[in-house]
C-alpha cells in the first residue's frame, strides 16, 4: 500500500515552522518530542531531518512545503551554504547546476606555485587557466560562473561567492 503524499495541511497539524529562525516545533507530543520543542535531528551530512507520519524528510524541503503549499520542483539551495539553516529567506528552488555552483569545493587549486582556476559544468571540468595570483584565479572563475549562469548575479553578491575561497 502506498503512503499518501504529505500535504501542507497535514504538515501544519503536526508542526509549527518559524520562517525567521527556520525551526520546526512540535505542536503535540510525538515520539520523544514535546510541544514547543525543536523537531528532528541533524544527520551526518549536516541536514536536519524531520519525521512526518513515519517518513523522514529534509527540513528545508518541508519548509518550502509549509510556506508555499507544494514541494519544490528542483533542488533546494541553502544560499549561505549552512545546511542546517532553514530560514525561508535562505532557501531557493534552483536547478541542480545552479545549486552545485554554490559550493566551497569548486574554484582553484595550486599547481607548481600557480593557481589553476576550474569549474564543473554539466559534469565536465572546465579548465580556465593558470594564474600567478589567487585573486586572478578567482576573477576568472567568477567571470565564467556569471557567463554560464547570468541569473546568479541577481542572487549572489560577488563578495559572498568569493568569500568561499
Amino acid at each position: 500500500m502506498t503512503q499518501p503524499i504529505l500535504t501542507q495541511e497535514r504538515l501544519k497539524t503536526k508542526y509549527h515552522y518559524d520562517p525567521k529562525t527556520g525551526d520546526f516545533r512540535y505542536r503535540t507530543r510525538q515520539g520523544g518530542g514535546n510541544p514547543g520543542h525543536i523537531a528532528g535531528y541533524i544527520c551526518k551530512n549536516r541536514y536536519r531531518l524531520i519525521s512526518v507520519d513515519g517518513k523522514k524528510y529534509p527540513a528545508h524541503r518541508l519548509a518550502w512545503l509549509y510556506v508555499y503549499g507544494a514541494f519544490p520542483l528542483q533542488d533546494i539551495d541553502h544560499i549561505n551554504q549552512v545546511k542546517s539553516d532553514n530560514k525561508i529567506s535562505n532557501l531557493r528552488d534552483v536547478s541542480r547546476s545552479l545549486n552545485m555552483l554554490n559550493t566551497k569545493a569548486v574554484g582553484y587549486t595550486v599547481v607548481d606555485n600557480r593557481y589553476k582556476a576550474q569549474l564543473m559544468f554539466c559534469g565536465k571540468n572546465l579548465h580556465l587557466g593558470l594564474f600567478t595570483t589567487k585573486e586572478d584565479a578567482i576573477a576568472a572563475y567568477m567571470a565564467k560562473k556569471l557567463e554560464l549562469f547570468p541569473t546568479i548575479n541577481e542572487q549572489y553578491s560577488s563578495e559572498a561567492i568569493t568569500s568561499n575561497f
